[in-house]
């Protein structure tokens, strides 16, 4: 009685590395986005040290007012950048889902055959012992 082989054991290998390539991906562009965020939150903390500093004059509020714009500026091209990569991450995400469904489809294959192959390997082994019981008797 052999082991279990399957014809499609390779294609199974092939598609949980590429599930895994998939959740890699989804868990990189997460970061991104995550990161992202995190530059959002501290172009927020620079605007908010400098409204607390104090003004000395028209120019400091000259100075303070361009940097302030510039700031805006910032957070506008990151909310931008924020949003591809909001897309990414939902791309990356359904990636991962259908490589998920293929490889699990690929398991049940698996599972089956190998299920079929246990049932074939008890009944072999049933028809031998019901074969010596008979020899067994004639002797």
């Amino acid at each position: 009685m052999g082991k279990f082989r399957w014809k499609l054991e390779k294609l199974l290998e092939y598609r949980r590395l590429q599930e895994d390539w998939s959740k890699t991906a989804f868990l990189e562009a997460q970061q991104r986005l995550v990161d992202g965020e995190a530059a959002i939150g501290r172009i927020r903390d620079r605007r908010a040290r400098v409204l607390r500093q104090p003004l000395a004059g028209l120019e400091d509020r000259l100075t303070m007012q361009g940097y302030l714009v510039r700031l805006d500026n910032e957070e506008r091209e990151q909310d931008v950048a924020n949003g591809v990569l909001v897309n990414e991450l939902e791309s990356a995400k359904r990636e991962w889902i259908d490589r998920r469904k293929e490889t699990k489809a690929l398991e049940r294959l698996r599972e089956a055959a190998e299920s079929a192959w246990r049932s074939g390997i008890l009944k072999q082994e049933q028809s031998e012992l019901d074969e010596w019981a008979v020899m067994r008797r004639a002797a």
